[in-house]
């Protein structure tokens, strides 16, 4: 236990000041602070400069509770997961340890198809392939008008956090279960005007030099394929984007930073136009645009 219950005399200031020093090794000082941070604010509804403002002993069930928490993230679990809830464009979403993490990169990857389609009036049909935790898809859905939103995933327990946040968020998206890469037929008589996706796209090789926070814990399903076919997401995206987007269809995708202009190769051969490799906010190729004549 990172602090005893029975100790009664610890005040919030002296625990977050302890947590730090015990948390700093595994995740540096600017982590560590941002970490603490939010679970300062989730806690006790207080911000960073409040707390002086709040020097009081902590209460046995707080100290149980923040406990927990350090405990958790000793063992390197995300503070995500151990919150229940990610940020993603200004909006809470619920993750889990059955959905991926969303990313900074992937809300980039939104705000591309919200400004593509910023000027359209006419109703809309867009897919997200591999919806996770559906931030993709609820975002759109949201943000996008006369927009008709399906989302798919391989995983149950996916699609279940998908769902409650798409209840949670008030949209109407049509989830189904599918496994993308084996079902060929799925929407066969259906034309969309965006297939958006954040597929898997780490190989196997890749994981030794990741976090352990993320390989521990985020779901191996959603992150890696196979070192001999890293790109097989993107052929299939290729091909079932050659096949059912509407003509001035576009396909956007979330990519490796390592693999940019091979993946721009496999969109040409699929006969895709105007293909864009763009860089995130970190300068790293991240996201690919291409659309259908």
């Amino acid at each position: 236990m990172y602090v005893a219950t029975h100790i009664m005399n610890v005040d919030i200031l002296n625990f977050f000041e302890n947590a730090k020093s015990e948390l700093i090794p595994i995740y540096g000082i600017d982590e560590t602070n941002a970490i603490l941070n939010w679970v300062l604010e989730d806690c006790f509804t207080m911000k960073k400069h409040q707390i002086q403002l709040l020097n009081r002993l902590l209460m046995e069930e707080e100290i149980l509770q923040l406990n927990t928490i350090v405990n958790r993230l000793k063992k390197h679990e995300p503070i995500q997961y151990i919150l229940g809830y990610a940020s993603f464009l200004n909006t809470r979403f619920k993750v889990n340890s059955s959905v991926l993490i969303p990313r900074p990169e992937t809300e980039e990857l939104v705000d591309l198809v919200i400004q593509h389609f910023n000027a359209h009036s006419q109703p809309i049909s867009i897919i997200d392939i591999g919806t996770g935790s559906g931030c993709i898809a609820v975002s759109l859905a949201k943000s996008i008008q006369n927009a008709n939103v399906f989302a798919i995933d391989v995983s149950a327990k996916a699609l279940e956090i998908a769902q409650e946040n798409a209840l949670q968020m008030r949209t109407n998206i049509q989830f189904s279960k599918v496994d993308f890469i084996h079902d060929t037929n799925i929407f066969k008589n259906v034309q969309f005007d965006c297939i958006v996706s954040n597929p898997p796209y780490i190989s196997q090789n890749e994981s030794t030099n990741m976090n352990a926070n993320v390989v521990a814990h985020e779901p191996h399903l959603a992150l890696f394929v196979p070192n001999d076919d890293v790109l097989i997401f993107y052929k299939h995206l290729a091909s079932f984007a050659s096949e059912r987007l509407k003509k001035g269809g576009i396909l956007a995708v979330e990519i490796n930073q390592k693999l940019g202009n091979e993946t721009v190769d496999i969109f040409k051969i699929a006969g895709l136009t105007n293909i864009k490799l763009i860089k995130d906010m970190s300068g790293n190729n991240r996201l690919i645009t291409s659309q259908k004549d």
